[in-house]
């Protein structure tokens, strides 16, 4: 966290900084459109080393199909917040950045994603409903959020594997939403026992509770809880906790402040971005590995020192 944080913040240059924000998002833009091309088996499912999509199932733009939503989601957020809230847009900027939201929301749809589907959904609508508020509007929003059902049903209507993936979700039979409860059992046990400190960085899954909650083989590779707050109770107990809420907390105040004071439609961005990371992690632990924590942290570096400027 606390490299990408200064990686973005060392950089003075208030053009270079909004450039580079740009480049990022264009850039996942591109490696995810060849990655619908191989998810519809169009292109190759792997290249270069890297997975793009397994053809039917999951979108995976280099990453891991979780990973690419809460991307999807950060990427949606800043340009759908550009379309809404940019002062002095110009049409055909505002007509692209409206179809890039569009194309970002059926890219999530099709990581597979659920937890992301749910994060995305509450953000969208806080968007939405921020929109309304601010400038009693909600037509191009609204437009937006329509074509994306239209075209998502027609795709869902067409791919067995996500109307298996949404229609069977099951708490109590589905093995990867089993697996989360057990897994969250698992951390809660552990917590009760290490409740100061936890039982240290990656070692949750090798205490033997974990292993006996989960019906696990101890030659098993797991390596998270699957829920960061959980995962973050077990391994670092209440004073680890304590202190990833103040740095949370700490991001929040500044982006919160930067906008209200310098107005900033980037710092606006990175809020509802954050927020649905958050969501996100109650299911899955992506800020506890490098794929997206790096990227949100450095693009929090970027965005506060040039407010702070």
């Amino acid at each position: 966290w606390l490299f990408p944080l200064l990686l973005g913040y060392l950089v003075i240059d208030n053009n270079k900084k909004e450039n580079i924000i740009k480049i990022f998002i264009l850039t996942f833009t591109i490696i995810l459109a060849i990655s619908v091309l191989s998810y519809f088996g169009l292109f190759y499912q792997e290249f270069a080393g890297f997975k793009l999509a397994l053809k039917g199932m999951h979108l995976r733009a280099t990453r891991w199909h979780i990973s690419c939503g809460a991307i999807c989601v950060l990427a949606f957020c800043f340009t759908f917040i550009y379309v809404l809230f940019k002062e002095n847009l110009l049409k055909k900027h505002k007509i692209i950045l409206s179809l890039l939201t569009l194309f970002l929301i059926i890219c999530l749809y099709l990581t597979g994603s659920r937890g992301y589907y749910i994060a995305g959904f509450i953000v969208y609508f806080l968007i939405f409903l921020f929109y309304i508020i601010k400038t009693k509007k909600f037509i191009i929003p609204l437009f937006i959020i329509l074509v994306s059902v239209l075209i998502i049903a027609g795709l869902y209507s067409n791919n067995k594997f996500m109307q298996d993936r949404i229609e069977k979700t099951n708490v109590s039979k589905e093995w990867s939403l089993t697996n989360r409860i057990d897994s969250y059992r698992a951390a809660l046990v552990i917590f009760k026992n290490n409740v100061l400190f936890g039982v240290g960085p990656r070692q949750s899954v090798k205490q033997d509770k974990f292993y006996e909650i989960m019906n696990f083989s101890k030659d098993d590779n797991s390596k998270h809880l699957h829920s960061m707050y959980l995962n973050l109770l077990a391994e670092f107990g209440i004073v680890g906790f304590i202190l990833f809420g103040i740095i949370i907390l700490l991001i929040f105040k500044n982006l919160y402040i930067s906008y209200k004071e310098k107005h900033s439609i980037l710092a606006l961005c990175l809020l509802f971005a954050w927020i649905s990371l958050l969501i996100g992690d109650c299911f899955d632990t992506v800020l506890r590995g490098p794929r997206v924590a790096m990227e949100y942290f450095w693009l929090t570096g970027l965005v506060l020192n040039k407010l702070k400027k």
